[in-house]
């Protein structure tokens, strides 16, 4: 880089930070930044640039002392420094802006459709296929509504408790990693690491301790506890990323998964063939290598409507 060029791209990080604070702040909205940010391909490059220098100050920020911004104008890159929180969200190869502000920012995927979240505090969401999820993160608050769907949450330490509510349910946590999925009026809650306490109906001081290693299904007052299988851990980390780990489980209870994630359902045209039991890894967004195993492996066949609905005889 010249030094001619240095201004230029000083510039650029600055108006990605003025963009983020705008944001941050209420006084842009998102339909604006993402016209900006998609009218030149730097500015995205500066726009996560930013995002990526502030996500780790504010993981080293209980390191540091208060900055004294208001003895001395800062400078732009102090500026960028300085700037409130965000999160950056991956999904589909690209990346965009999830901003924090005042009230809830919020994140919904399509049936196929998975996100990846990093939070203010370095926490990180991971938000399935048609699921809604919004949350709030600040210095002084940590909460997140699970409204439909599953998500998995890698929570990072802190003395702020973090609150998750779904389904009627809330779980308190300062840190660990959990998977939650709601199931009907029920919420299924996988503790994988750490250690989480589920208020009963929502009601705070009431509820249960979930230690790692056990999944709660709770629902209204009732909670049931049990320890997780490593098939269950499987099972979770094969939709983190993005494939639907098979091991025993029958075909009507795989159809009702894999549905979860394909636009043109599966159907069982003989409800005999429920109870084979399958095996293996394959990929949420294409069954083909799933439906040409049935084939080859049980002699099961795949048929296709006229509206796309994929049917599955012997």
């Amino acid at each position: 880089m010249t030094a001619s060029d240095e201004p230029q791209a000083d510039d650029l990080l600055t108006t990605a930070g003025l963009w983020l604070a705008r944001l941050d702040s209420g006084s842009a909205t998102a339909d604006d930044f993402n016209a900006w940010r998609d009218a030149d391909p730097r500015h995205a490059a500066a726009f996560a640039r930013v995002a990526g220098l502030n996500h780790h100050i504010n993981r080293l920020r209980p390191l540091l002392p208060e900055p004294e911004l208001e003895r001395s104008r800062p400078d732009r890159r102090r500026l960028l420094m300085a700037l409130g929180g965000f999160g950056i969200a991956v999904g589909a190869g690209t990346v965009g802006a999830t901003l924090f502000g005042a009230g809830r920012s919020s994140a919904e995927t399509a049936v196929g459709e998975q996100r990846s979240l990093i939070l203010r505090d370095g926490s990180a969401l991971e938000v399935n296929t048609a699921s809604s999820v919004s949350w709030q993160f600040t210095d002084t608050v940590r909460k997140i509504w699970l409204r439909q769907g599953e998500l998995a949450l890698d929570l990072m330490a802190s003395s702020v408790v973090c609150q998750v509510f779904a389904a009627g349910q809330t779980l308190r946590s300062t840190q660990g990693k959990f998977n939650l999925r709601l199931r009907g009026e029920a919420l299924e809650l996988m503790v994988l690491q750490g250690q989480g306490h589920i208020d009963a109906g929502g009601t705070e001081g009431q509820g249960r301790v979930i230690p790692g290693g056990q999944t709660a299904i709770a629902a209204d007052r009732s909670i049931r506890v049990r320890p997780v299988t490593e098939d269950e851990r499987a099972f979770v980390a094969g939709w983190r990323q993005g494939e639907l780990v098979l091991t025993g489980q029958s075909l009507g209870q795989v159809i009702e998964e894999y549905n979860r994630y394909l636009p043109h359902k599966l159907v069982l045209g003989d409800p005999a063939l429920s109870s084979v039991h399958l095996g293996g890894r394959f990929k949420t967004s294409d069954p083909t290598v799933f439906l040409t195993g049935l084939e080859a492996g049980f002699g099961i066949r795949a048929m296709r409507d006229a509206e796309g609905t994929i049917i599955l005889t012997k």
